[in-house]
Order: structure tokens, then sequence, then C-alpha cells
């Protein structure tokens, strides 16, 4: 046993060495963060974070990341977290599919049917904006090429269920665009209001600009109450702190004054960690309400 298990170690060693050393390296000199922080962060935070580095390297301007705007408490207790619920993508089916393997389609003829009816609005469309400007009129073999169009939607409006090669590409990009989407708070806070709405110039009866979208707030708040902050707080302005490891700000003990908003707010979250995890027998609660948002 001990030989096999001295044999195995081995071999996972040199595996790692062979592949995922050289991995985490790669990862860690492309994007700035050590390689530790790069094994533990999402696949959205790393690709917004080498899209950053690209920008800065283009000299590209690019939004700061969002800072919270301080300490919000929701009903007494002191919130960890908070973020909006609302749009959803909707994926295609999940899988590998070559395009010279048939794959089985279940389609909506009445779908088709719309598309038939429309043909001619998105050809003039198409026309209109890829075509600087052109009209029907002005092409040549334009109730040829509608023609062809109609009989192949046609074809597949009949023939709705279909065994054929697909010709969809879906690339599945993980949480890059929810986590750009959180990070720089895009939506709902930047949704206009009411009073942007008034003085819009675009404010007229029968607009369509806007949309009414059913958001859902989730925030984690700990399990402490309000009374229990205050009583924390009023603890740690009496302790002392150790000394900044940079060397800045003398070599003795600190106290509450001396530390920066961010470490006070570090402080404040452990202490918070702490005393629920003893007295409450748990950390945070997750709470969530619905609300419409334009």
């Amino acid at each position: 046993m001990a030989s096999y298990s001295v044999s195995d170690a081995v071999s996972t060693y040199y595996l790692y060495m062979k592949y995922v050393h050289p991995f985490i390296f790669s990862l860690a000199t492309i994007i700035p963060m050590s390689p530790d922080e790069v094994l533990r962060k999402g696949s959205g935070t790393l690709c917004e974070a080498l899209l950053m580095v690209q920008a800065y390297r283009g000299n590209i301007v690019c939004p700061n990341k969002q800072q919270s705007p301080g300490e919000k408490h929701y009903k007494g207790h002191l919130l960890e977290s908070e973020t909006y619920i609302g749009g959803h993508v909707q994926a295609l089916e999940a899988g590998v599919f070559r395009a010279d393997i048939p794959t089985k389609f279940k389609l909506n003829p009445v779908g088709y049917q719309n598309l038939i009816d429309t043909v001619d609005d998105d050809l003039a469309y198409a026309l209109r904006t890829e075509g600087k400007g052109m009209t029907p009129g002005d092409c040549e073999n334009y109730d040829e090429v509608r023609s062809a169009i109609v009989e192949k939607l046609a074809g597949i409006r009949d023939d709705p269920n279909q065994s054929a090669p697909p010709l969809i590409y879906h690339l599945d990009v993980a949480a890059m665009y929810p986590n750009i989407i959180l990070t720089n708070r895009l939506q709902p806070p930047a949704m206009v209001t009411e009073d942007v709405c008034a003085a819009c110039d675009f404010n007229r009866p029968g607009k369509t600009c806007l949309r009414e979208m059913e958001w859902l707030w989730r925030g984690e708040h700990y399990a402490a109450t309000s009374s229990d902050y205050i009583a924390i707080k009023a603890q740690l302005e009496a302790e002392k702190f150790p000394p900044r490891q940079d060397g800045f700000g003398g070599d003795g003990p600190r106290y509450w004054a001396d530390l920066s908003h961010e470490e006070q707010a570090a402080a404040k979250k452990t202490r918070l960690q702490m005393y629920s995890r003893k007295v409450y027998k748990r950390v945070l609660d997750k709470v969530s309400n619905a609300f419409p948002k334009s």
C-alpha cells in the first residue's frame, strides 16, 4: 500500500507539473491576478479582467468597477451583498452538434407563416440598411429572390418535423456578460426614472421607448440585528489594531480612527460573522423582493 500510494502521488505530481502548473502560470501572466485568485475566480471575472488589460494597452476608456456606496441595512440587518435578477438568456439546446450529422428538429409552423407574411417588410428593411437606402424597385431580381425565400420558408412550414444537418453555431462564454452587467451596475439602477422621462424630448403620448419588466431584488444580510451591530461597532472603536504591513503610519498600534474606510468595513464584517455564527448559529440570511422596473 505504501509503495502504491507513493507511486500514485509521484505520478500526480508529474502530471501537475506537466499540464496544470504551466496553465496556471500562463493565466497569471496574461491576467493581473495571483495564481490563487486565478484558480478561485469565475470565468466571467477572468474574462472581464483580461478585457480590462487589453483595454488599458489599447488606450480604450472603460468604466471603473462599481464600488459599494457604503453600508446598507435591510429591516435592521446589515447587508452583505445585493443584486438584481431580471433578464434571462434563452439558450439553445445544450450539447455538441456536428454539421455532417443530421439532427432532429421540431419547428413551429405558425412562426414560419409569420415570416412569409412579413417577407416584403424584412427585405425592404434589409435593402434600406444593408443596401444604403435602396428600395425593392432598384433590384433587378427582387421577385426571383423573394420567391426563393418564400419557397424555402413554405417547405419548412409544411414539414415542421425534419432531420437535417444543423447550421446554427452557439458559443457559450459562461457568465461573462451577466458579470459585466452586474459589475458596472448597468441594470436596473441605470434605467430611467419618471423624473428623467419628464425632461426627455421624446416623452410624448403613445411613446414606445419604455418596457415594463419585473425585476427581483435579492440580498444577503447578517443574522445579527441592528442592536448587535451597534454594540460590535462600539467595541471595535475601543480596541487597538496592529500597524500597517507596508510600514506607513508608524510601528505602534492604531486606533479605530486611524483605519481606512475599507479596513473599518472589513473589521466590522469579520466581527459580525464571528458573532452571528456563535449566537445565531448562522452567518447570512437571504431575502428577495420583486418590483417592476422600466
